[in-house]
């Protein structure tokens, strides 16, 4: 898919939800509603890291949808798990007047004051990729815009259902999985190895009975994950299953294997793709299936609800993206969006 094709199909996305925009609307903002010709200034602002294919796929749907629309003014910010930063970049967002923050909320409280601080000061705020773990009940954010089968939210679920796939897949008896994981400890890691857990037990293989799971700090960094993620795999090989925690962790799982020269099934990989790398693992054998959604849309669709919120007094409302199996039978599909980071 190229750029103008990518940009397009996240269009055609967001128009499709506006009716659900509409039937939901409740006007929270306070500051004058800006004209047409007046610039809405929104933040993202992010757990992750720059370099994360996740993040780019997630903000160049959002830039995308930002060109169309002209009058929209984005910046983007990274806090690479160091929620306290974070914490201090919504804070510098308010001060500077934005009109919205869009948040990945990686925390149970830290962001509970900064973001009732925006709500007060009138800004429209939407969580995306990781919410609070009581939702509305527990952050003063007022949507959330995610991908999701079982409701559990994404990070959940792409642990639950690639649980389900290395439960059909088999597991050995008292066999290991490997979990580099990228951000142990914070929320969204930590929903993700428990949806990996209850996928398992959902095929009838309990931790500490079953199988082991072994997880180590990789980093968001790509080359300190991918060493240190082969590091352990040569110190380790009896490691029987790898179940990354995290897009980079991904990316560097496949780098790790590739540069041990391991062979298609050898140790298989059950990925959370969204790049060129995870596309090559998948076609080459080393990644049986990976877990995904359309990164691009969510993001976009989280700019379009704030613009919408903004300009007109619409929403936000959840929404919630599906999550799509890639393997090698539709693997031809996504690897062209993943390769252009438009997925």
């Amino acid at each position: 898919m190229d750029e103008k094709s990518g940009q397009g199909a996240a269009v055609v996305i967001i128009v499709a939800i506006v009716a659900a925009v509409v039937a939901g609307a409740i006007v929270y903002v306070v500051k004058p509603t800006p004209t047409p010709l007046d610039t809405i200034k929104v933040a993202f602002v992010c757990h992750g890291n720059p370099a994360d294919a996740c993040w780019v796929a997630y903000h160049n749907g959002a830039e995308a949808l930002a060109e169309r629309l002209r009058n929209v003014e984005v910046v983007y910010r990274y806090s690479v798990e160091d929620i306290a930063l974070q914490v201090d970049m919504v804070r510098e967002e308010i001060a500077r007047g934005v009109d919205a923050i869009i948040v990945s909320i990686a925390s149970a409280t830290a962001l509970d004051e900064p973001i009732q601080e925006a709500r007060d000061a009138g800004i429209v705020v939407i969580a995306y990729d990781v919410d609070d773990p009581e939702g509305a009940a527990g952050n003063a954010r007022q949507a959330f815009v995610t991908s999701s089968v079982t409701g559990g939210g994404l990070c959940y679920d792409t642990g639950y259902l690639r649980g389900l796939l290395v439960g059909d897949y088999g597991v050995p008896a008292g066999g290991d999985i490997f979990t580099p994981n990228e951000g142990p400890g914070a929320s969204w890691s930590m929903d993700a190895q428990q949806g990996l857990l209850d996928g398992l037990e959902e095929k009838g293989y309990i931790e500490g009975v079953d199988f082991f799971v072994h997880e180590i700090e990789a980093t968001y960094d790509l080359a300190t994950a991918e060493e240190r993620i082969r590091a352990y795999l040569v110190a380790h090989p009896e490691t029987d299953i790898l179940v990354p925690v995290g897009g980079c962790c991904s990316i560097a799982s496949v780098l790790a294997e590739e540069a041990l020269e391991m062979e298609p099934g050898e140790l298989p990989i059950f990925s959370w793709p969204h790049g060129e790398v995870d596309a090559r693992g998948i076609q080459s054998g080393l990644v049986i299936a990976g877990v995904t959604d359309s990164h691009s849309s969510v993001g976009a669709i989280a700019l379009y609800e704030a613009v919408m919120a903004v300009q007109f007094g619409f929403g936000p409302v959840d929404v919630t993206m599906p999550l799509v199996v890639v393997d090698e039978t539709n693997i031809d599909q996504w690897a062209p969006g993943w390769e252009a980071l438009l997925y």
